[in-house]
């Protein structure tokens, strides 16, 4: 059966968007959070606990911030750095 326009459209925009180079999770601004596929409060929460725990050590310490689900951490995980 064939997807109609908008439901692949809207699928494929809820997706985190890889791109050619990693981003460093400890230097990303809210835009380059939001283009990656995070929500408005999901880029805050990345953000805040950034600024709290003076960075990310490593990718692992994002399993830390709230409000993620596993399937997307995982692929976020493999668009940033530390």
């Amino acid at each position: 059966m064939q997807e109609k326009a908008a439901e692949v459209e809207k699928r494929d925009r809820a997706k985190p968007k890889r791109q050619g180079k990693l981003i460093n999770v400890n230097e990303a601004t809210f835009e380059q959070l939001r283009d990656l596929g995070m929500s408005v409060t999901q880029a805050t929460r990345v953000i805040a606990y950034r600024e709290r725990q003076d960075g990310f050590e490593s990718l692992d310490d994002l399993d830390s911030v709230p409000g993620f689900p596993k399937a997307m951490m995982a692929e976020l995980k493999e668009s940033l750095t530390t």
